[in-house]
């Protein structure tokens, strides 16, 4: 639970969905009623760079500020972003130390998400791509594709950004996470390493197994927060048959 809610406290507010099946159409967890019966039970969020925006360990500065100059990126091509005390060629250095694939060399740290945290333009039927399928072509979703330019640019991976609205702040994303629960398995599993935003779905990334021999997962949002609860079940336990053990969590 606790593993869940460390990954959780660092999602993109509102780009929360769950799904009944790898291949299910995912729905907004904010009108998600059925809490977790399903035999496959998926929940999915995009989480932002926590560990680029703390810094790289060689040097004060983070990756990425979460601050765009404004003004700065007016006299800027249309494809570019000033993002002043940011060291955003050591971006790619820090997702290589934490992303397998990265550090595979079967992606180049580029297409990252950039989501503005004031945007009015949120979608999160369409504009994640959750649905699968879909490489974004321009800066007209919810989030942003972008590459890590020299020195403080962040530029635009497809497209410009002719005609958007730029905000002062924003956040940078390299992974989306989901979260399934395997019923007849007993399994919970976190998925990690790819990117919606590209037509990727969660079965593209690297997995790692979090709890086995669980009963039942369950989630409830209330407002912005998730209440994340967990049972692991042992029918054998104290020789007294069927005994769960349960927790759970809030994450605001």
């Amino acid at each position: 639970v606790q593993q869940v809610a460390n990954r959780l406290q660092y999602r993109i507010p509102g780009s929360e969905v769950v799904r009944l099946g790898a291949t299910a159409t995912p729905t907004s967890v904010a009108t998600t009623t059925d809490n977790g019966t399903a035999n496959v039970r998926v929940l999915e969020w995009v989480g932002y760079d926590i560990d680029g925006w703390r810094g790289d360990g060689s040097s004060v500065a983070p990756t990425w500020s979460g601050f765009i100059d404004v003004n700065a990126t007016m006299s800027l091509a249309s494809d570019n972003l000033s993002t002043p005390s940011s060291t955003v060629a050591r971006i790619n250095d820090t997702i290589a130390a934490l992303s397998p694939k990265r550090a595979a060399g079967t992606w180049n740290g580029n297409n990252l998400g950039l989501f503005f945290v004031n945007d009015s333009n949120f979608n999160v039927a369409t504009g994640f791509g959750w649905a699968g399928g879909t490489v974004f072509s321009d800066q007209t979703h919810t989030v942003h594709p972008v590459n890590a330019a020299a020195n403080d640019i962040l530029t635009a991976s497809a497209g410009n950004f002719t005609g958007q609205n730029i905000y002062e702040f924003y956040k940078l994303s390299w992974t989306a996470y989901a979260l399934v629960h395997n019923a007849t398995s007993g399994e919970l599993r976190l998925y990690y390493d790819y990117r919606p935003w590209l037509g990727e779905i969660y079965t593209a990334g690297s997995s790692a197994v979090l709890m086995q021999n669980v009963d039942t997962f369950r989630f409830r949002t209330a407002g912005d927060a998730i209440k994340v609860q967990v049972c692991i079940r042992d029918d054998k336990l104290f020789n007294t048959g069927a005994f769960s053990i349960c927790k759970e969590k809030t994450v605001f």
